[in-house]
């Protein structure tokens, strides 16, 4: 299934608030990439992962007070309502940065070994000070090709 292209919003650069892009989920080492000015971003254009490949979650964040730290949350979790209790149905990492400058852009990878066969909601929260934004996609995982 060929997932139809939507425009990605980027944050301005002179953004005083927190904001951040919406997210780009990438698979490793297919070839396809977008030059993202600093770094090349995988794609995927059929939001599909094997069990056995590594999921690259991409985004831009403007607004973020430099020398502070931000918390970025990745949650993944199943859309199978049969499955919601089930551990291999999500999966959730927490990490800590510190903004060197007012805007960022990050790129972390996640393995997909932990999840079953199925369709999942990826949401990354971005968390500084008070204010937290969260974008989502929807991604399918499928056994090891």
């Amino acid at each position: 299934m060929i997932k139809t292209p939507a425009p990605v919003t980027i944050p301005p650069i002179d953004v005083t608030e927190l904001t951040m892009s919406d997210l780009v989920l990438g698979y490793e080492g297919n070839g396809i990439t977008w030059p993202s000015g600093t770094q090349p971003v995988p794609l995927n254009p059929y939001s599909e992962w094997s069990t056995d490949a590594s999921m690259s979650l991409y985004a831009q964040l403007s607004g973020l007070h430099v020398d502070e730290a931000y918390r970025v949350t990745v949650d993944v979790r199943t859309l199978d309502e049969k499955r919601k209790d089930d551990a291999k149905g999500s999966v959730t990492v927490t990490f800590t940065e510190t903004a060197r400058a007012p805007r960022a852009e990050w790129m972390k990878s996640l393995s997909m070994r932990d999840l079953k066969p199925g369709r999942y909601r990826v949401s990354v929260t971005v968390t500084q000070g008070e204010k937290s934004l969260t974008r989502s996609e929807e991604m399918v995982v499928v056994e090891k090709r």
